[in-house]
């Protein structure tokens, strides 16, 4: 009899512990789907405010004008007409994100060709470049404008090149110039996204992908920020299966010589044509 209730108590004890490993399987995997969620709506947040401060810009502009003389260029038009399909390629990019993540497709990687999406920056930020007045350069080998590299095209654009130039903005001083360099390896193609600004704080660079750590700070104009959008930038660059380098010189380190440039590897596309 009293085996019998210890063989019952050991298959009670047993059930028990099967419960809690489902329990907190089940939990575990709630909360990470409740984290990219999450970060799902913080990249539709963050990243649409560039295009939809062009919107807002011209609209301003437009009613403006109107007051004046009811006149509102076609130039302007066509810029609000871009800057809402910026932002629509930008929802649909999450809503694809948001299938990656929970694994009902995967991410679709393709030839970009990274003149195209020098100019793409140009136009987000041609106010705010203005507005400081800054020059963003191209350069490139040979100056070639038909280097193309292997990822998906919208976030590429938004998410991680955006980002990188939003910040050179952000932490530039005005009248300064911010460099968008292409340069070709046997098989990856190097972007730079280089300024001339304070550069990085010791303590915020060894932190810069760490979720935990606070890494937003004020620009060189008061600009605020919330720091999130650098771990934008490496989760888009390792799904491309590329990588991310950082070398930044802090101003109090180094006052004559300071600034921040972002390496970013990728595959070129015509060595994976290739293979």
């Amino acid at each position: 009899m009293r085996e019998s209730i210890q063989e019952k108590m050991t298959i009670i004890e047993n059930h028990s512990e099967e419960l809690e490993k489902k329990v907190s399987s089940q939990t575990f995997a709630l909360d990470r789907s409740n984290i990219e969620k999450t970060n799902l709506l913080r990249t539709l947040s963050h990243d649409i405010m560039n295009p939809l401060a062009i919107v807002k810009a011209k609209s301003h502009r437009a009613l403006a004008k109107g007051r004046r003389d009811n006149l509102f260029r076609k130039d302007d038009w066509e810029k609000v007409k871009k800057a809402a399909s910026s932002m629509e390629s930008i929802i649909e990019m999450v809503r694809q994100l948001d299938a990656t993540n929970s694994g009902k497709i995967e991410l679709q990687l393709q030839p970009v060709t990274l003149w195209q999406v020098f100019r793409n920056s140009e136009f987000i930020f041609e106010e705010k470049l203005q507005s400081k007045n800054i020059r963003l350069i191209y350069t490139s080998d040979e100056d070639s404008k038909q280097i193309q590299v292997l990822a998906e095209p919208v976030s590429l654009s938004n998410q991680v090149v955006n980002n990188l130039i939003s910040n050179a903005i952000k932490f530039s001083y005005n009248d300064s110039l911010i460099y968008f360099s292409v340069s070709e390896s046997d098989q990856y193609v190097c972007l730079q996204i280089q300024d001339s600004g304070p550069g990085i704080p010791p303590d915020i660079k060894d932190n810069l992908f760490n979720p935990h750590y606070k890494t937003s700070r004020a620009g060189t104009a008061g600009e605020s920020g919330t720091g999130f959008g650098m771990l934008l930038v490496k989760n888009y660059v390792e799904k491309y299966g590329g990588k991310i380098a950082i070398h930044s010189t802090w101003i109090e380190e180094n006052p004559e010589n300071h600034g921040t440039k972002f390496s970013i590897y990728l595959k070129r596309y015509k060595d994976v044509k290739a293979a």
